[in-house]
């Protein structure tokens, strides 16, 4: 039986994942969000419980819940939201230029 370890992403690299515009982010109530990809059309919630975000993904149980990580890019990208560090419907630090929330004064 082979035995491989699996490689875990770095902290940094989820993080810009979660930064560079690869999602959507919708507050639905009550301490929860809805994340969708762009690139797949995917959505996950995420819901805050007891000071922290928690993911309904694959890689949050596998990554953080079995393994050595405390998030997964969704639940790192609504604490980015949330902190306001990125808008929530392009998620870039700076609005893109075809983002609805964009102002451009």
């Amino acid at each position: 039986m082979s035995t491989q370890s699996r490689s875990f992403p770095t902290a940094e690299a989820t993080r810009r994942r979660a930064f560079y515009g690869s999602f959507a982010v919708a507050f639905v109530g009550a301490a929860e969000w809805e994340v969708e990809s762009r690139a797949s059309g995917t959505e996950y919630r995420v819901m805050l419980r007891d000071g922290r975000f928690e993911c309904d993904c694959p890689s949050y149980n596998y990554d953080v819940i079995h393994g050595p990580r405390d998030h997964c890019k969704h639940s790192r990208c609504v604490a980015a939201v949330v902190n306001d560090e990125v808008c929530p419907h392009c998620t870039m630090p700076r609005c893109r230029p075809s983002c609805p929330n964009r102002s451009d004064s």
